[in-house]
């Protein structure tokens, strides 16, 4: 436990995750992109967790992983723009199928650290263990505190994927190894079986374009794009 960037209280990790965008850690929650009308969506992205440009933005994978996604997605066609940009327009303009999550709304790696948040040096490597286990499920993370972490994170998944309204042929999609593991911690009440990709950093879409599976998340994205 540390000081925290409001006045003099302690907070630990397991706060810090859990931070709602009302809290002291509000500046660096990221909120999921979601419809204004949650009713009916067709597929759900999942993704790992905010970074430097989806903090200042404020919205999830704008930056260059986003726009990895977008290349992948639009056969090379995304002329720099951003996944998360792209869906959050077509909310605006009344297109509701597809919403993109994170498994944390706050970043979980250190370089996405703004100065002053109160966490410290073992904090963040806490939080890098979490998002890097090859654990299987967020339960059977050895250390304590990990598990700890994760168990907050994975009630906190479970709760915003349930209060989605899906589409009975809807698609769940985990993106990376930290959102697979999250979505196989819990069996949605919708009884929707996530489908998993690679998380699209490092170009990891582009280099297996023939995937069954993203060919599958493509297909569906233009389908309801």
């Amino acid at each position: 436990m540390r000081q925290s960037v409001n006045e003099g209280s302690l907070m630990t990790v397991e706060e810090y995750v859990s931070e709602d965008g009302h809290g002291p850690y509000g500046m660096w929650h990221v909120r999921d992109l979601l419809p204004p009308v949650v009713a009916d969506i067709r597929l759900v992205l999942v993704f790992e967790s905010p970074y430097v440009d989806e903090v200042a933005a404020g919205i999830p994978v704008v930056g260059h992983a986003g726009q990895l996604a977008l290349d992948y997605l639009l056969s090379s066609k995304a002329n720099g723009r951003s996944l998360g940009r792209v869906v959050a327009a077509q909310h605006a303009a009344g297109n509701s199928r597809i919403a993109i999550l994170n498994t944390c709304n706050v970043p979980l790696a250190s370089v996405s650290d703004p100065d002053e948040t109160g966490l410290d040096g073992d904090d963040w490597k806490l939080l890098e263990s979490v998002r890097t286990s090859d654990a299987q499920t967020a339960m059977t993370m050895v250390r304590p505190e990990a598990k700890a972490v994760g168990r907050v994170l994975m009630t906190s998944l479970e709760r915003r994927v349930n209060n989605l309204y899906l589409a009975p042929d809807a698609t769940l999609v985990a993106s990376g190894v930290c959102a697979r593991r999250f979505l196989r911690s819990f069996k949605p009440t919708s009884g929707h079986v996530p489908l998993t990709v690679p998380h699209p950093s490092r170009r990891q879409w582009q280099n297996d374009p023939n995937s069954p599976h993203l060919r599958e998340v493509r297909t569906l994205f233009r389908k309801y794009l």
